[in-house]
């Protein structure tokens, strides 16, 4: 029976511990300007918190936003966030009214810093109008450098 309660224990450790490794080096702010890949070129500041969960242990990522000039972590619902060594995805998904948004943001560690590719996809279901839905998106890269 302790033969088994062991070999149990160890093939869910197993499990916890997979895909939970990463680079320590990501851990904190990390801040830049991300370039929209069309035409305008317009530019945005994002800032990211990578951080220790005091909880279990587990790596969390927040995207931060300023909040009367303080900033604040934003904690979403319906997220999905994965890593393994170097490489990183945050993923949510919202909806309100007749819209829904999802957004996705891919991150590389390296030499230069925390490369980033952000994706955003809006569905705006205007059928009730007649209309049909109003679907955009666009995507940015750019460089964090960590603060």
């Amino acid at each position: 029976m302790k033969k088994l309660l062991l070999t149990i224990a160890i093939i869910f450790a197993s499990i916890i511990t997979y895909g939970q490794h990463y680079n320590t080096e990501i851990l904190g702010e990390w801040q830049g300007t991300v370039v929209k890949q069309d035409e305008s070129k317009d530019e945005t500041v994002m800032r990211f918190n990578f951080r220790k969960s005091e909880f279990d242990g587990k790596l969390i990522c927040n995207r931060m936003f300023s909040k009367d000039g303080e900033l604040y972590n934003n904690i979403d619902d319906n997220f999905s966030f994965v890593f393994e060594e170097n490489n990183f995805t945050y993923t949510w998904i919202n909806s309100g009214g007749v819209w829904t948004e999802t957004q996705s943001f891919m991150f590389t560690l390296t030499e230069d810093g925390l490369q980033i590719i952000h994706i955003r996809w809006v569905n705006n279901d205007q059928r009730a109008d007649g209309n049909g839905n109003s679907v955009w998106g666009y995507m940015q890269t750019g460089l964090l450098k960590k603060q």
